[in-house]
């Protein structure tokens, strides 16, 4: 099963429930608007793929906290925390009701992004450039290609 190769802030859904979305905007905020189009009556199970986000300074401890926060509020059936500022977004979603997994580094959530991207889920990969998620979203291509 190929997926075209999206441009980067583009989203779009399948006919047969495939997802995804390149997001280029502040994180989470595009599930604020619901699905892409192509938006069936079926809601898809949406995945989160948060990674460390920099620059932040004195709030970078805040920010990632409130960040895991805000996807278990908003509904977000599954939160992938990736890096090491990121375990602080894993506490903010545990503590908020999500359900959620830390891990430190890429290499070590590759299986369980793998695992979580399937039919009818929506999933958003999103950390700052430094983490290099654009190797992420590589591999799952070429995964399921």
């Amino acid at each position: 099963m190929s997926l075209p190769a999206p441009e980067c802030g583009s989203s779009a859904c399948r006919g047969d429930g495939w997802c995804w979305m390149i997001a280029t905007t502040p994180i989470l905020s595009p599930w604020r608007r619901g699905c892409a189009a192509g938006r069936t009556d079926r809601q898809p199970r949406r995945v989160a793929v948060l990674g460390d986000m920099g620059e932040l300074g004195d709030l970078t401890d805040q920010a990632h906290f409130n960040a895991g926060a805000l996807a278990a509020m908003l509904g977000i059936d599954f939160v992938i925390a990736i890096g090491s500022k990121a375990a602080r977004i894993a506490d903010g979603a545990a503590m908020s009701g999500g359900d959620v997994v830390h891990f430190a580094t890429k290499e070590e959530a590759l299986h369980t992004v793998r695992e979580q991207l399937r039919p009818n889920t929506s999933m958003l990969i999103k950390a700052s450039h430094s983490m290099r998620f654009e190797r992420l979203t590589e591999d799952l291509r070429k995964y399921y290609d």
